[in-house]
């Protein structure tokens, strides 16, 4: 998988990343800041395939952004997930953090769990949009509650108190 800590300019397209395992998050790609200074900007994904990931196929695990952060900016279409852990993911979003995610025409299939779940977003950060999504066989696992829909935007319960949630 991919990994990306901070970046200005990340441009990748139609790649293909599979059986991504081991190391937490096993993402086939995860954006994770490790600090509020770290930034998230330009980037764009097209025609991206992520498959048997143990992972979400795409991560954005955002819990060390603030709102002293510069705006995330990030677009994200024609992604294909196959049977991933969970196809897209956008979690921990503190109130302030500014930007937009744009997900665009993806398509997920047999996803463990759901196919996109935003989790503890809250409604004061940037704009998370999605356009056109096909989602087929999600939680092919059974699990019950909040992971067992094509989409999900929750709470969990021992999540950060972020406020309402939203901006979806």
């Amino acid at each position: 998988g991919i990994s990306v800590i901070s970046v200005d300019g990340f441009y990748l397209t139609n790649p293909v990343i599979e059986n991504t395992g081991g190391t937490s998050p096993a993402a086939g790609i995860d954006f994770e800041p490790n600090s509020a200074a770290h930034i998230l900007k330009n980037i764009r994904i097209s025609g991206i395939t992520t498959k048997g990931n143990d992972g979400y196929g795409i991560l954005f695990a955002l819990q060390n952004l603030d709102n002293t952060s510069q705006d995330i900016d990030a677009e994200i279409i024609g992604h294909t997930s196959d049977e991933d852990y969970g196809g897209f993911s956008v979690q921990s979003v503190a109130s302030g953090v500014g930007g937009r995610i744009i997900y665009d025409q993806s398509q997920a299939n047999l996803s463990d769990i759901a196919s996109i779940y935003v989790r503890n977003k809250s409604r004061n950060s940037f704009l998370f949009k999605i356009i056109e999504p096909k989602i087929k066989d999600a939680n092919v696992l059974g699990v019950g509650g909040s992971q067992g829909s094509g989409i999900v935007v929750t709470n969990e319960s021992g999540d950060a108190n972020y406020g309402d949630i939203g901006n979806v």
